[in-house]
C-alpha cells in the first residue's frame, strides 16, 4: 500500500490511499458522463422531446437564429470563403465573430453526419454530449486534484453536468463548450500552482477561448478570483517566513498571469479578427461609464433560486440567477464553514469568491463588467454557472470531510433554511411566476431528509453504512435534480420534427430555383418570417437577419431607411420601391396561406408585412404555400453616385425624406427631383384620448377614462398611378399600440428599440383611387403614448423609372462572385465619382479598378463607398478578415514562447533546478514546491 502526501489546505491527518485500478477509474468516468444525460430524461418526457414525443430541442434562439448558422457552417465546407464572409448575413458581413461565438466547437462537426431535414437530431445529440462531457471532465478534475476515487466523485460530477444554467439554457449550447472544458482548465491551473508542467494549462485555456470567447471572458475573470482562493489556502512552506511566503504567493500569481497571457496569445489567430468584429457589432453598444451602484433586486431574493423547481419562462429573459445544483450542495456549503478539517485561510478564500459572485450578480455595475460593459439581451446573468461550479467543488470538499463537521452546523443549517422559507412565503407574491407554496413545502421536506442523512453518515463508525447512506443521498439528489430539470426544460415551446421538415421542404422547394448564380447577384425577401435567419439557412442573400455579431452599421442604415430593427437584428419587411432598387431585391415571396384551420403550421407563413405595391410586380411562380414575384425595381450591387452622397448622414431625418435625398444622389441628374411628395394625412377622430404637448415637441395622447377603448383615426386619400407610403412614429410600437388600416390589422414587426419612424406601403400604383383610414389604438395595459410623426408620401414613379434606367445602363454589372471575391464592370460619368456598394463598410474589403487599388470609405452612415474614375472600367474586390494576419503572427510567437518555456521547464526539472533563485524569471517558468505533506481523512 502506498502512503502518499498531498496538499489539502491545512488538513493535518494522514491519507493512506492507493491509486484506484484502471477499471474502477473507467467506471467512475463512464458514470459521470452517462448520469447527467440520463437526468435529462424527465425533462424530455415532460416536454415531449424525442424519443419521448414528436418535439425537437429547438426553441427560442436555437430555433429562430442558430439553425441558419449551422447551415452556413455546412456551406463553408464546400465554399471555404464562407468561413470569412457571408452574403446572407443581412446585407453581408464578416463571419469571424459569428464562428468564434457560435460555431467553433469540435462537436459541431456531428451536424455534417445528418441531412438538412434531420439536423434537429444532430443538435440534440450535441447537446446531450456536452452535458455528459461536463460531468466527465468534472470527475477528471476531482480525481486529478482531490484524489477522488469513489462514488462521491460520480455524485458531484453529475451535479455539475446538470447545473441549472446548463439545462435551462441548453438551447444556447455554444455556451456549454466552455462549461464542459472549464474543470480541466482549473485542474491544470492547480497543477501549475503545484509546480507541475504549465503547458496543459496554457493549451486548455487557449482551447476554451477558441470555442467561445464570450463565456471564456467570464471564465477568465473568475480564474483570477479562484487563483486568490487557491493560493491563500495552500499551506506555508516551513522554510518560508511570513514575508517570504507572501512574496512567493505574488510570484505564483505572476506565473498564472504569464501563462494565461500565453494561452490568450495562442488563440489570437481567432481572437484578433473576432475583436474587430466585436467593435463593429456588440462593442459599439458598450457603455463608457458604469451605472449607479444599486441592486438589481432585493438582496435576499437571490436565494429564491436555491429552491428546486424555481423556474418559469418569465425567468428566461430577465429572471434571477440560475445557480441551483441540488439542495445537497446548498447544505454542504453551510457545513463547509463549520468543519475542523478545512483551514481558516481556505474558508476565508472561499467566502471571498462566493461574496464576489453574489455581489456581482446583485449590483448592476458589477454585473455589467462580467458582460463586457454591456447589459445583455435576455439571459442576464450568464456567468452564474461559475458560482455553481465553485459551489459543487466546495460541496465535494465539505462532503469529503463531513466527519469533521461541528454538530451545531446542522442546527444552523435548519435555522437558515427555515428563515429562508419563511421569507419566501411572506413575499410569495413577488415570486408567483416561478414559486408556489408547494415548492417551499417540498424544499422543507427535502432539507430535513438530507440533513438527517448527512448527520447519520458523519456520525456512523461503519464504512459500509456510510457508503449505503451515500447511495441514498445520491438517489434523493438525483430524483430532485431530475424533477428540477423537468421544470427547466418544460417551460419552452419546442418545434416538432414534423414542423421542421415541413418548412424545410416548403421553402427550399421554392428558393432553390431562385438562387443567384455566380455571374449574377441579387437579393430575395418575403412577407412572412418563420425564422429570423431563413436567408442564411437556405442560402439566399436577403435583408433580414438576427445575430449578436450583426454589424452595427447595417442596423443604422436599415433603421435610417425605416425598416424594423433591434440592436442585433434587422427585418426587411417594410421595403419601398426605392429600397428594392438600392438593395437589389429581385424576388419577393408572398404567403398565400390563410388561417382557416386547413393548412398545417399556419404560423410558419403568417405575414409580417403589408405590401400592396407587390401587385405592380410580375408573378413568376407559385407553390401551395407562396407566390413568387419578380421585382422590376432591382438595381445592381454597385450604384454610381454623385459627390453629395459622401456627406450624407441620416441624423434625425424622416426615413422617407432620407430615401428622397438618396434617390437624388443616384439618378445621375445634377438637378433635384421630388421622388417622395408629402400628402395630407389628417387626424380626424380622437376617442377617449386627450392631447398635450410635451417638452420635446412630441404630441402626447393620454387616455381619459380607464377601461374604455381609446384610439386615434387618421384619414388620407390615395390616387391611382402611384405607390403611397406612410411614415409612422417610432414611439408607436407593439408594446403600447395597435395599428389597423381600413379596419384590418396592419401586419408588421414594430420594434420598440427603433430610433427612426417606420415606413409602411399603403397603396400600389395600380390600385384605384380611394379614401383610407389609419387607426391607432392604445394598448389595454397602457394609459398613454407619444407621436412625433405620421406622414403620407406619394412616390414619383416616372422619375424613378428614369433613375433606374441610368443605373441599369451604367451601374456595376457583376460577372463573377464568391464569398470573398467579386468582379464586374461599370461606366462612371463625370458627375458620379463614387460607386455605392449595398454592403456594410468593412476594412477587410480591398477594391481595384482596372487592377489599381482605389480608396473606399463609409457612405450613407454604413454602406461602402468607392472612389472611381470617369469612363468604363473593370472592377474587382477581395476580402480578408481584418487583423487575421496579426492574430496569426501573435499565435505563432506565443507558440514559440510556450515551447521555449516548456523546454526550459523540462531542462530545469531534469537538473532538479539547482541554484534556481526565487523571484527570478526562470522561477516563474519552473517553480516547484518542496515536498511537504499535509494529511487528509483516513477511510477505513
Amino acid at each position: 500500500m502506498n502512503v502518499k502526501k498531498v496538499y489539502r489546505g491545512m488538513d493535518t491527518i494522514l491519507q493512506v490511499r492507493t491509486k484506484p485500478a484502471f477499471s474502477k477509474r473507467a467506471l467512475i468516468l463512464l458514470a459521470s458522463f452517462l448520469l447527467p444525460i440520463l437526468l435529462l430524461i424527465p425533462g424530455f418526457v415532460v416536454s415531449g422531446i424525442f424519443p419521448f414525443g414528436p418535439n425537437t430541442t429547438m426553441a427560442v434562439d436555437l430555433r429562430h437564429e442558430y439553425v441558419g448558422f449551422y447551415e452556413a457552417f455546412r456551406h463553408s465546407l464546400s465554399e471555404p470563403g464562407g468561413f470569412f464572409y457571408n452574403w446572407t448575413k443581412s446585407l453581408g458581413g464578416g463571419m469571424a465573430g459569428t464562428y468564434s461565438y457560435y460555431l467553433l466547437s469540435p462537436l459541431h462537426f456531428i451536424f455534417f453526419l445528418f441531412s438538412r431535414e434531420d439536423l434537429p437530431f444532430a443538435i440534440q445529440i450535441v447537446q446531450c454530449l456536452k452535458i455528459g462531457l461536463a460531468g466527465l471532465n468534472f470527475s477528471i478534475f476531482l480525481m486529478g486534484h482531490e484524489k477522488g476515487q469513489d462514488e462521491k466523485v460520480v455524485l458531484f460530477s453529475t451535479l455539475y453536468g446538470v447545473l441549472s444554467f446548463a439545462v435551462a439554457f441548453m438551447l444556447n449550447h455554444m455556451w456549454l463548450d466552455v462549461i464542459l472544458v472549464f474543470p480541466l482548465v482549473v485542474l491544470f491551473l492547480e497543477r501549475l500552482f503545484e509546480g507541475k508542467n504549465p503547458l496543459p494549462y496554457a493549451l486548455f485555456l487557449a482551447y476554451m477561448i477558441l470555442v467561445n470567447y464570450y463565456m471564456a471572458f467570464m471564465a477568465c475573470l473568475f480564474l483570477a478570483f479562484y487563483s486568490v482562493f487557491s493560493l491563500i489556502r495552500a499551506p506555508r512552506d516551513i522554510n518560508f517566513s511570513q514575508k517570504e511566503w507572501m512574496k512567493d504567493r505574488f510570484f505564483q500569481f505572476a506565473r498564472f498571469l504569464l501563462y494565461s497571457l500565453i494561452g490568450a496569445g495562442l488563440a489570437a489567430v481567432v481572437l484578433a479578427p473576432t475583436l474587430y468584429s466585436i467593435v463593429l457589432s456588440k462593442g459599439s453598444y458598450t457603455q463608457e461609464f458604469l451605472p449607479k451602484i444599486e441592486w438589481n433586486y432585493p438582496p435576499l431574493d437571490f436565494f429564491a433560486k436555491i429552491i428546486p423547481g424555481a423556474f418559469s419562462y418569465d425567468q428566461v429573459p430577465y429572471g434571477l440567477p440560475n445557480i441551483f445544483v441540488g439542495s445537497l450542495v446548498n447544505i454542504l456549503i453551510i457545513l463547509y464553514f463549520f468543519q475542523k478539517g478545512i483551514s481558516f485561510r481556505e474558508k476565508i478564500g472561499a467566502f471571498f469568491v462566493l461574496a464576489v459572485l453574489y455581489f456581482s450578480m446583485g449590483i448592476d455595475a458589477l454585473n455589467m463588467i462580467w458582460h463586457g460593459m454591456q447589459h445583455p439581451l435576455w439571459y442576464i446573468y450568464r456567468y452564474s454557472w461559475l458560482m455553481s461550479f465553485f459551489m459543487v467543488y466546495l460541496a465535494y470538499r465539505s462532503f469529503d470531510r463531513i466527519r469533521s463537521t461541528r454538530p451545531i452546523a446542522y442546527l444552523v443549517t435548519l435555522v437558515l433554511y427555515g428563515g429562508l422559507l419563511a421569507y419566501l412565503y411572506l413575499n410569495l407574491d413577488r415570486f408567483e411566476d416561478f414559486l408556489t407554496p408547494y415548492h417551499l413545502l417540498a424544499t422543507g421536506v427535502i432539507i430535513l431528509v438530507l440533513v438527517y442523512l448527512l448527520h447519520a453518515r458523519a456520525s456512523s463508525p461503519s464504512l459500509l453504512f456510510r457508503r449505503q447512506l451515500t447511495g441514498i443521498l445520491a438517489l434523493v439528489t438525483f430524483v430532485e435534480m431530475g424533477i428540477h430539470g423537468a421544470f427547466l426544460t418544460g417551460c419552452y415551446d419546442y418545434e416538432s420534427h414534423q414542423q421542421f421538415r415541413f418548412f424545410e421542404q416548403a421553402l427550399k422547394e421554392t428558393v432553390d430555383g431562385l438562387l443567384p448564380g455566380e455571374n449574377h447577384f441579387y437579393r430575395i425577401e418575403k412577407d412572412f418570417q418563420h425564422d429570423n435567419n431563413d436567408g442564411m439557412r437556405f442560402g439566399y442573400p436577403c435583408l433580414s437577419h438576427f445575430n449578436s455579431d450583426l454589424n452595427r452599421t447595417t442596423v443604422d442604415v436599415m433603421s435610417g431607411l425605416g425598416f424594423p430593427v433591434t440592436s442585433n437584428s434587422v427585418t426587411g419587411s417594410n421595403p419601398t420601391k426605392l429600397t428594392d432598387g438600392l438593395f437589389g431585391l429581385r424576388y419577393y415571396l408572398v404567403s398565400k396561406v390563410k388561417d382557416n384551420g386547413q393548412v398545417p403550421y399556419y404560423s410558419h407563413f403568417k405575414k409580417n408585412s403589408y405590401r400592396p405595391d407587390i401587385r405592380d410586380m410580375k408573378k413568376v411562380g407559385s407553390t401551395p404555400y407562396m407566390d413568387v414575384y419578380e421585382l422590376d425595381q432591382a438595381l445592381p450591387l454597385g450604384l454610381l453616385a454623385e459627390e453629395g452622397i459622401r456627406n450624407f448622414h441620416f441624423g434625425r431625418k424622416n426615413p422617407v425624406d432620407s430615401q428622397d435625398m438618396i434617390a437624388n444622389f443616384l439618378d445621375g441628374n445634377p438637378g433635384s427631383i421630388n421622388y417622395f411628395q408629402r400628402e395630407a394625412c389628417d387626424l380626424t377622430e380622437r376617442k377617449n384620448m386627450k392631447e398635450s404637448q410635451s417638452k420635446d415637441n412630441l404630441s402626447r395622447f393620454r387616455q381619459i377614462e380607464d377601461g374604455k377603448e381609446a384610439f386615434l383615426n387618421y384619414h388620407f386619400q390615395t390616387e391611382k398611378g402611384a405607390s403611397y407610403y406612410l411614415s409612422i412614429s417610432n414611439t408607436l410600437n407593439k408594446k403600447n399600440s395597435k395599428l389597423s388600416l381600413n379596419g384590418d390589422p396592419l401586419p408588421s414587426k414594430r420594434n420598440s428599440s427603433s430610433s427612426f419612424s417606420q415606413v409602411y406601403n399603403v397603396a400600389a400604383k395600380s390600385d384605384p383611387s380611394r379614401a383610407q383610414n389609419l387607426k391607432v389604438t392604445l394598448d389595454k395595459k397602457k394609459t398613454n403614448f407619444t407621436i412625433n410623426n405620421i406622414s403620407l408620401f406619394r412616390f414619383n414613379e416616372m422619375a424613378w423609372d428614369q433613375a433606374k434606367n441610368f443605373q441599369e445602363t451604367n451601374g456595376l454589372k457583376v460577372t463573377y462572385w464568391r464569398d470573398t471575391y467579386l468582379e464586374g464592370s461599370f461606366q462612371a460619368k463625370r458627375n458620379t465619382p463614387y460607386l455605392l456598394l449595398s454592403i456594410p463598410y468593412d476594412e477587410g474589403w480591398i477594391f481595384f479598378v482596372d487592377g489599381q487599388l482605389v480608396h473606399s470609405q463609409k457612405g450613407l452612415d454604413g454602406l461602402t463607398l468607392v472612389s472611381v474614375p470617369e469612363g468604363s472600367h473593370h472592377f474587382s474586390m477581395t476580402y480578408t478578415p481584418p487583423y487575421l494576419n496579426y492574430g496569426a503572427i501573435t499565435s505563432a510567437l506565443s507558440l514559440v514562447v510556450l515551447l521555449i518555456f516548456e523546454m526550459t521547464y523540462l531542462r530545469l526539472k531534469q537538473g532538479r533546478k539547482k541554484n534556481l533563485r526565487r523571484g527570478s524569471f526562470r522561477y516563474l517558468i519552473a517553480y516547484e514546491p518542496e515536498e511537504e505533506g499535509t494529511f487528509d481523512e483516513v477511510e477505513e
